[in-house]
């Protein structure tokens, strides 16, 4: 009985664990696939720059992730973990990056090449309808972004 209660605690916490990536940046649910390409404009023409496949858990988490350059080269995939998500890049060492939310609509997110050295941390403000407000970066150069959405 103590570990059929303590199997439910886990899973209802690992619910709540973030809020969902199709939600706070405004998509739709039911999207189990993105595909997301940046474009550099020079002179009225597109050059793509590089592409991310997204794919999505059945609550619009992302699950994994690939972004390759524009001649099809790997240069970051990202996989999630039970509590972590796990990126690697070609001919590094695999960056882990953990999510804690705290309170006032904020999230947590420190990112670790090995446990004991942390590389970076930045902490997500949310708006109340659940989309960002600005990020700030918690470390030395302390940048804050801010976004703006249009459209609602």
């Amino acid at each position: 009985m103590k570990k059929l209660l303590f199997c439910l605690v886990i899973c209802i916490l690992h619910s709540c664990a973030s809020k969902q990536h199709l939600k706070k940046h405004g998509f739709s649910d039911g999207i189990s696939k993105m595909i997301e390409k940046t474009y550099l404009v020079e002179s009225n023409q597109k050059k793509l720059v590089q592409t991310k496949t997204l794919n999505f858990t059945k609550n619009g988490r992302v699950k994994t992730s690939k972004t390759k350059d524009s001649l099809g080269n790997t240069i970051e995939e990202t996989e999630k973990r039970l509590w972590f998500e796990k990126r690697s890049y070609p001919n590094k060492l695999p960056y882990y990056c953990k999510t804690r939310w705290k309170p006032n609509q904020r999230e947590r997110i420190s990112c670790y090449t090995q446990k004991q050295f942390k590389q970076n941390e930045i902490i997500v403000h949310y708006t109340e309808n659940g989309l960002i407000d600005k990020v700030v970066d918690n470390f030395s150069t302390f940048y804050t972004h801010q976004y703006q959405y249009k459209n609602g």
